[in-house]
């Protein structure tokens, strides 16, 4: 399996979030079925930010994210929402 075949879903869980119940397993249960759903071939590995606001840009995993991405290290990226990826797309 070569690097091309690596599938990224990336979770992101604000503090308010985490205040209103939501996890970042119910994120992944999302992202894992979309996948089956679109049929994307290739190892599903999760990136996770625990804390943070869409807003900042010291996002450890999506940094790495954005690093994979940049390297042409994966196939796919899938997240639950585009708002997991930054509030709008001008912070992304």
């Amino acid at each position: 399996m070569g690097k091309q075949d690596k599938v990224i879903g990336y979770c992101r869980l604000s503090l308010e979030e985490k205040d209103q119940g939501s996890s970042l397993a119910s994120q992944q249960s999302e992202i894992t079925a979309h996948v089956e759903r679109l049929g994307l071939k290739g190892d599903l590995e999760f990136l996770e930010d625990d804390g943070w606001s869409g807003a900042s840009k010291r996002r450890p995993a999506f940094n790495r994210l954005k690093k994979m991405v940049d390297a042409g290290e994966v196939s796919a990226v899938v997240v639950r929402g585009q708002d997991r990826l930054g509030r709008n797309l001008r912070d992304f």
